[in-house]
C-alpha cells in the first residue's frame, strides 16, 4: 500500500501524519509506503499532472475538508481520499497532533 497525506503548506500535519501512520504501521506489522505533500503545490500542478500524481497512491490522507472540496472542484477522482478532518493550529510533530492522528488513523490503516 502506499498512501500520501496532504495538508496546506505540507510542512506541520502531514510529515507529522506520516511520522505517526508508519509507527502504526510497525505496530501491526504492516508495510506501508507513505509519503507527505502540500495541497497549494498539488492545486498547481492542474488537473492532469494532479490526477496523474495521486494515483500513485493507494489513498489519500486530506487534512482538512476545504483540500477535499478543491480536489473535487478540480475534477479528481474522490474514491481514495479520506479527509482526516485536522485543522492547521498544531506545530510539527506536536504531541496533542500525534494522539489526534493516531486516533484517526487507527482504524484507516
Amino acid at each position: 500500500m502506499k498512501y500520501l497525506f496532504l495538508c496546506h503548506a505540507g510542512a506541520k500535519r502531514s510529515p507529522t501524519a506520516c511520522s505517526v501512520a508508519g509507527e502504526l504501521a510497525r505496530r501491526r506489522g504492516l508495510h506501508i509506503e507513505m509519503d507527505y505533500g502540500s495541497a497549494y503545490a498539488l492545486y498547481g500542478l492542474g488537473k492532469d499532472k494532479a490526477k496523474s500524481r495521486l494515483a500513485e497512491y493507494d489513498k489519500v490522507f486530506a487534512m482538512t475538508e476545504d483540500i477535499c472540496e478543491r480536489l473535487a472542484q478540480m475534477g479528481l477522482d474522490m474514491t481514495n481520499v479520506c479527509c482526516l478532518d485536522i485543522e492547521d493550529v498544531h506545530e510539527r510533530h506536536d504531541p496533542a497532533l500525534r494522539a489526534l492522528l493516531r486516533d484517526r488513523l487507527k482504524d484507516l490503516l
